[in-house]
């Protein structure tokens, strides 16, 4: 992965990103967000931006050093995957809304990047970062990984039909919520609980209702609930991510392994039938 660390540094050598207002990369992620006002004067205090220093320099030495959590099924699921990251830009930023802390995308040119802006990562400050900053990197670089094995998933989200949709969100989702689960190996999440139980049966009762609506406007809140909202509550990436704990319990390793090659296609319907 390469560091673009230009804006955060200039932030800290100058006390504002003044010259950046028009950069690409604010204009680029405003057009992505409905044009919405994306950039926001950044303002720190000293405490503040000694705090964003060690948080980005624990978060430059991670990137450096990357293993994702999991790394055993990685290997098998992407045997390459350490030349497939290689070529991610990590923009290091200040200076955009809160709740904006880490982005993975395609730029106009659509080559990977991910976005961190360091001054929303003061909210990690008082738990364990070097976590946040593995979850976050395995789960957004499994998608950069998952797009690589198939190419033409990106495209499904714009020009597939909307049950594909949902297959896709519920692969692509699942899988990553599955392998950076709270930063925990795999063997180590107790999944049988009734916890799980009773958010996979919710789920799965969501997803047959989205998967029979008909009604286009109720079809576009469906995806976006899918993915959006409170963590246990997407239910797209719930459906997704606990279909392949149970087939994990049941196959191991191997078992993820067949159910990734078989691809995404009908992945939703499938992960239903074996609530």
């Amino acid at each position: 992965m390469i560091i673009n660390s230009e804006i955060f540094d200039f932030y800290l050598e100058n006390g504002n990103i003044d010259k950046y207002k028009e950069n690409w990369l604010f204009k680029y992620l405003e057009g992505l967000s409905g044009d919405m006002n994306i950039f926001k004067e950044p303002s720190y205090s000293q405490k503040d931006i000694q705090t964003m220093i060690r948080i980005a320099t624990e978060i430059r030495k991670h990137i450096d050093n990357f293993e994702p959590n999991n790394v055993e099924i990685w290997n098998l699921l992407f045997p390459n995957w350490g030349e497939i990251i290689s070529d991610v830009v990590v923009y290091f930023i200040v200076g955009l809304p809160q709740g904006f802390d880490a982005l993975a995308l395609q730029d106009e040119s659509e080559n990977t990047i991910a976005v961190y802006d360091i001054g929303n990562w003061l909210a990690y400050q008082n738990i364990v970062v070097s976590d946040v900053i593995n979850n976050l990197l395995t789960h957004e670089l499994c998608h950069v990984c998952i797009n690589a094995a198939f190419p033409d998933l990106k495209n499904t989200y714009i020009s597939g039909t909307y049950v594909e949709g949902l297959d896709a969100i519920a692969f692509n989702e699942g899988f990553a919520h599955l392998l950076a689960f709270e930063n925990k190996n795999i063997s180590s999440v107790d999944w049988k609980s009734e916890k799980f139980r009773k958010i996979y049966t919710d789920t799965v009762e969501t997803m047959k209702n989205a998967l029979l609506e008909e009604d286009t406007s109720k079809q576009k809140q469906y995806i976006q609930a899918s993915t959006m909202g409170s963590y246990y509550e997407r239910f797209g990436a719930m459906v997704g991510m606990l279909y392949l704990a149970n087939e994990w319990l049941k196959n191991g390793n191997l078992g993820l392994k067949k159910i990734f090659d078989e691809g995404y296609r009908k992945f939703a319907s499938k992960a239903i039938k074996n609530d």
